[in-house]
């Protein structure tokens, strides 16, 4: 389709920080609607927008158009657009300023290097940023259907499942949902000592010994319940981090799936090679 360019007005001085200052032109493109692409149009909008914020086409700082400009220069009706700008305000890639307009931001990026990951409490902390959990839900659940036992307790098996949703610098970033062997921990031991992650329970726990863990990361659209979770459209790009880990003797003993936020993140691979390197990383 063919771009069509929709300038805004020029106003001075309303950048943080600056004085008079120009602001740049937004370039609004309308958006590419693949083939068979069933997302709600409002997370097209939203895909299409982060990602013109993303590669730098619209910088910080930027002024968007009026609504109504915005939504022909797209190719959407207006309340299509109110709902991706809701979204994008929450995500914090926009700021609504009243009297002003709404201005292009940046939210703020958790850098994690694989495949040592910490804590997200203890990289955000090392990036002068902080962590708070929005909500947390723990259940006491018994395995009833093989298919969905990545424990391998058996029928009958026991285990604790947390779900919790974490905010960094005020803004939902990620959802855990934790699997763990009732034996591992009481419930009051998980709500008096869960402070960060299950693993950092787990290694407290076995401390003198080594625990075996198995990352994997992909990415996939999150559905609607992870999108209530985190306040953002669903279809939203999500890169996952599954991971079981196993005791000493090679028993699966937890799990986890954290879906984080694509948008939130920077995941980083560093690998040491040459004739001097040990662990080479990498590996499935």
């Amino acid at each position: 389709m063919t771009g069509e360019t929709t300038p805004h007005s020029e106003t001075t001085g309303d950048r943080p920080g600056e004085a008079a200052a120009d602001r740049t032109r937004v370039d609004v493109r309308e958006i590419d609607r693949l083939p068979g692409d069933r997302r709600p149009l409002h997370t097209q909008v939203y895909e299409h927008i982060v990602g013109q914020i993303d590669h730098g086409l619209w910088r910080e700082g930027d002024k968007l158009p009026a609504e109504v400009d915005l939504a022909v220069g797209l190719g959407v009706s207006r309340s299509v657009l109110r709902e991706a700008l809701r979204a994008l305000e929450r995500s914090g890639h926009v700021q609504r300023r009243h009297g002003h307009g709404t201005f292009v931001s940046r939210p703020v990026r958790v850098e994690a290097q694989l495949p040592t990951i910490a804590s997200l409490e203890v990289v955000a902390s090392s990036q002068s940023l902080t962590v708070a959990e929005a909500d947390r839900s723990i259940r006491l659940c018994t395995v009833v259907d093989a298919a969905d036992d990545p424990l391998g307790l058996g029928a009958g098996g026991r285990f604790w499942e947390i779900r919790r949703t974490k905010a960094v610098s005020g803004r939902r970033a990620a959802l855990f949902v934790d699997r763990v062997a009732e034996v591992m921990f009481t419930r009051a031991e998980i709500d008096a000592r869960l402070t960060t992650s299950v693993l950092d329970l787990l290694l407290e726990k076995f401390a003198d010994r080594a625990l075996r863990v198995i990352d994997r990361l992909s990415p996939e659209a999150c559905d609607d319940a992870i999108a209530a979770r985190l306040a953002v459209p669903p279809g939203t790009l999500l890169m996952t981090i599954e991971e079981t880990v196993f005791d000493p003797g090679g028993t699966a003993i937890a799990w986890s799936r954290a879906h984080h936020l694509a948008a939130r993140f920077d995941f980083k691979v560093e690998r040491t090679l040459g004739d001097g390197a040990g662990d080479r990383g990498g590996g499935p």
